[in-house]
């Protein structure tokens, strides 16, 4: 996650003593997504993220171009940079 982003948001939900529930930044979120492959619930919930969390092509480009994609031992990278 892009220190940028840090501050996860809170979720709404009726109060709780002990429970304080967030979520990542929309464009954290989509990046984690996008890294698990070809799943199309995931495509349904990045266009969803898109359409309701705001997120702009330029702030997209910009986690693109910073991503660090983790070295997972054992993985074959696909020629577009994701595991198979």
């Amino acid at each position: 996650m892009n220190p940028e982003r840090d501050n996860p948001t809170e979720v709404t939900r009726p109060p709780t003593r002990w429970l304080r529930l967030s979520r990542p930044h929309p464009v954290d979120l989509i990046l984690t997504k996008m890294m698990r492959g070809n799943d199309p619930q995931d495509m349904q919930d990045i266009a969803f993220l898109i359409r309701q969390g705001g997120v702009n092509p330029e702030e997209m480009e910009a986690a693109f171009a910073s991503v660090r994609i983790p070295d997972i031992q054992g993985c074959k990278t696909h020629s577009n940079g994701l595991c198979r």
